[in-house]
């Protein structure tokens, strides 16, 4: 996934989706919280949550532009996974009925709170805007959303002047060749069917 920290206006800025809070859990303030990627680093005691009201499915992209008001900050005291997922406890909340008022809310990040990876990894948020194009010379338009579709994901591109938009499962050298983040490109193999709807 450029970065996303730019700022779009003096009352708004630009998330990232992370997940969505659950039902509470327990009687104390203890609340489920599903993560969009499990393995984040962004989770741990003492660490701030950004919590924005529920969104839509079609809502739930790596760019989101939110007014500053539709923020709340919280603190993670403590948290534990378990089969399901993931436990939190925040410092604000201290009753069932206070965290089942947080239920389906929506989890945000700013982008350079994302922990430092390694050179041959990437962040799906840098990715929105790169330019798509197939092995052939042929434009697929900027990548616009990601969909994070079970085993693996999908990168949506918008399709080259006025076309439909096209998917490509996020498979390294099976569908997608290279991921260029200096110059804004990535490089999809040219899979027979892929412009005409299907793979």
């Amino acid at each position: 996934m450029s970065g996303v920290s730019a700022v779009s206006d003096p009352v708004s800025d630009l998330w990232v989706y992370c997940g969505h809070l659950g039902r509470p859990n327990g009687v104390s303030g203890a609340l489920r919280l599903w993560p969009h990627n499990p393995q984040t680093t962004l989770l741990r005691p003492g660490a701030s949550l950004c919590v924005a009201p529920p969104l839509a499915d079609e809502e739930k992209r790596d760019h989101i532009e939110l007014p500053k008001a539709q923020i709340t900050t919280y603190t993670i005291t403590a948290l534990r996974r378990d089969a399901k997922g993931v436990v939190v406890r925040l410092a604000e909340i201290k009753t069932r009925e206070e965290a089942q008022a947080l239920n389906l809310h929506t989890w945000v990040a700013r982008r350079e709170a994302f922990a430092a990876i390694a050179e041959d990894e990437v962040y799906f948020s840098d990715l929105i805007g790169a330019q798509g194009v197939l092995d052939d010379g042929r434009p697929l338009g900027p990548l616009v959303d990601v969909l994070h579709n079970g085993a693996t994901e999908l990168l949506v591109f918008s399709g080259h002047e006025g076309g439909e938009e096209v998917m490509v499962p996020y498979v390294l050298d099976v569908f997608i060749l290279k991921v260029d983040l200096q110059a804004r490109v990535v490089t999809v193999r040219a899979v027979p069917g892929l412009l005409e709807g299907g793979l």
